[in-house]
């Protein structure tokens, strides 16, 4: 969750969100009826598209994606649990989605509805043999400063005087999340019918395994520990450090980390923060993780990075890195090829890239060499010719759908079809 100093305004906000536990009845219902909503009105859009013109369907797929991604986050705060995590993900699928879908979905970054303080005093109740906040905190704030999909957090301080943020798992969350990974198969399912090349058999499988990650405390305080220690001799890339006698398998307590988070450009302003400085920060914290260290913070949305000026040196960035339920490891042929990737694409080397991708396990199990090479080598020429390095910006990167159609139309010539296309790549972990 994003731990961030809040107003007071901000957080009443935040209570005044509290809507308690969702209704068990008519979650699948809700859950399945959005999803044929969504589907149908783009496969209505589909059939119109035979009999007007592409300047009136663009105007009408602009509005159905915006009706769309307010229908699918108004389902997701009203059912809440693993569905909250699920927008999150699509809400910072920035290169694939487009921006009036993503638009809608950003506040379940951080304004995800909290719980009732109950059920988070019946949690630590039962965590620790009936003892509840004023017994185990000096103070314990009952207003939760952030929630997210499987808990909340509260600022409490310790009976020694120490400010800790208390990340709380909901009572019911086990049982909730069961029952909601059962619905997510079948929705991925239904959705892999109509878009069967896009892997959404293995995105399931991914987040679901990331949730159960999560759900264990004990290997998010291990996680945090064992990132943090690879960053001991910077004081400029922090983390919280967890108190091992008030946390357990649901709850995590570590010390407060105020800042701002990473997307509030009003507010890095405001404390003059050098946005480049702080860009290059946290390239650097990535790389060093993923190609020195080999395993790496792996949810980095923007309520997980916080940014504040460093004591040590004003006017300096420093960052601090939150919850750590998602971590992942990356192997040495896998740290390797990328470099060797990134090497082969600024020096205009096929050969290299082509090998990189087959270290790395981009190469379908079964998939034809020959044809793998041959759409590797398409593509790169095509990046060659439509992308200057010199002048490269990510921003510069357009999906032009009839450039995809002039592709697939050379790829044909090649006698390479959409089934070889999609056969011969596997997308690795």
């Amino acid at each position: 969750p994003d731990l961030r100093v809040v107003t007071p305004a901000e957080g009443n906000a935040v209570k005044d969100r509290a809507e308690g536990a969702p209704a068990r009845g008519p979650r699948v219902v809700k859950a399945y009826v959005t999803t044929f909503f969504v589907i149908a009105s783009y496969v209505w859009l589909k059939l119109q598209a035979r009999f007007r013109s592409q300047a009136v369907i663009e105007r009408k797929l602009t509005r159905a994606h915006l009706r769309n991604a307010r229908r699918i986050e108004h389902t997701i705060v009203t059912l809440q649990g693993l569905f909250i995590k699920v927008g999150q993900l699509i809400s910072i699928m920035t290169n694939f989605l487009p921006p009036a879908f993503r638009k809608e979905l950003e506040g379940l970054q951080d304004q995800v509805p909290a719980r009732p303080y109950e059920d988070i005093e019946a949690r630590l109740r039962e965590e620790f043999a009936g003892r509840g906040p004023e017994e185990l905190f000096a103070e314990f704030d009952r207003r939760p400063i952030a929630s997210a999909s499987i808990g909340q957090v509260h600022v409490a301080r310790t009976h020694g005087g120490q400010r800790v943020a208390v990340k709380v798992q909901y009572p019911d969350i086990e049982e909730l999340v069961r029952a909601d990974l059962r619905t997510l198969k079948r929705i991925f399912g239904i959705l892999s019918y109509f878009l069967p090349h896009h892997g959404l058999d293995g995105v399931y499988a991914e987040i679901r395994d990331m949730i159960l990650q999560e759900l264990d405390f004990r290997s998010e305080a291990s996680n945090m520990a064992r990132v943090a220690k690879n960053f001991v001799s910077r004081v400029d890339i922090g983390f919280p450090i967890v108190v091992p006698e008030l946390s357990t398998a649901r709850v995590l307590t570590t010390t407060f980390q105020s800042g701002a988070r990473i997307g509030d450009l009003r507010r890095l302003d405001e404390q003059k923060i050098d946005r480049r400085e702080l860009a290059q920060l946290v390239i650097k914290a990535y790389c060093q993780q993923i190609f020195v260290d080999g395993v790496y913070h792996a949810d980095p949305h923007p309520g997980n990075i916080l940014v504040r000026p460093c004591e040590t040196s004003p006017g300096k960035p420093c960052i601090v890195f939150l919850d750590f339920g998602a971590v992942a490891e990356i192997s040495p042929k896998m740290r390797h090829g990328i470099v060797q990737f990134l090497q082969g694409a600024l020096q205009g080397d096929t050969q290299r890239i082509l090998r990189s991708m087959k270290d790395m396990g981009f190469i379908a199990r079964g998939a034809d060499d020959r044809v793998f090479d041959q759409i590797v080598e398409y593509f790169h020429r095509q990046f060659q010719d439509e992308i200057r390095l010199d002048s490269f910006n990510l921003k510069d990167l357009k999906f032009d759908p009839r450039k995809g159609l002039e592709n697939l139309a050379d790829l044909r010539r090649m006698n390479i079809s959409l089934r070889d296309l999609s056969s011969s790549f596997h997308v690795p972990k």
